[in-house]
């Protein structure tokens, strides 16, 4: 998978959602990877340059999807390091990169939807 150029998210998985990532390029995006909502992605061999917000994320915006939210990376890379954020975890949530739970943030969702992740 390739990205460029995304204003908002490369990769999105949420509501229930199960995703392999495998080999994935993301580049001039604002949030490489974002999984939500009781969605399980597993994702290796990610390539990230110039994200302008966070590189992974993890968090809940519909709390009526029952379950864990997860997000596992391993092998990935940053050819700019012009990342914000590598890692975004919402209390409630997993996201584990190279074998190191991220720390948790305090995330206002209504926020991020009015900000920066709005349509």
């Amino acid at each position: 998978m390739i990205a460029t150029n995304i204003k908002d998210k490369a990769f999105s998985v949420g509501e229930n959602s199960v995703a392999l990532i495998n080999d994935a390029s993301f580049s001039s995006v604002a949030t490489g990877i974002a999984v939500k909502d009781a969605s399980l992605v597993r994702a290796s061999k990610i390539s990230l340059e110039n994200i302008a917000f966070d590189a992974f994320m993890s968090y809940v915006k519909k709390p009526y999807y029952y379950g864990n939210t997860r997000l596992e990376v391993t092998d990935y890379n940053i050819d700019n390091y012009k990342v914000n954020k590598i890692c975004t975890r919402e209390i409630g949530t997993d996201l584990i990169v190279n074998n190191k739970d991220c720390d948790i943030s305090k995330i206002d969702i209504n926020e991020l939807y009015e900000g920066r992740m709005k349509k």
